[in-house]
């Protein structure tokens, strides 16, 4: 029930959203904009199936250490 939900609201957001801004905007924007949103519903849609999703918060952490360089 809960995955019917999530599509819902992910077809909403396409329609009340995506679709009218879909001409004033750029080719790379659209794109982007897409690939954003279905990352997260996949995500979303995993975690909701029971799969377990590894957090970013490590990697991040350690990209922010060697970008700056902190100890």
């Amino acid at each position: 029930m809960m995955l019917a939900i999530l599509a819902a609201l992910y077809a909403g957001a396409l329609i009340f959203d995506f679709r009218p801004n879909m001409k004033g905007s750029a080719k790379g924007e659209r794109a982007l904009y897409l690939g954003l949103l279905a990352v997260s519903f996949s995500l979303l849609a995993l975690n909701e199936l029971g799969v377990r999703v590894p957090s970013p918060a490590v990697p991040i952490k350690h990209a922010v250490e060697a970008l700056f360089h902190i100890q």
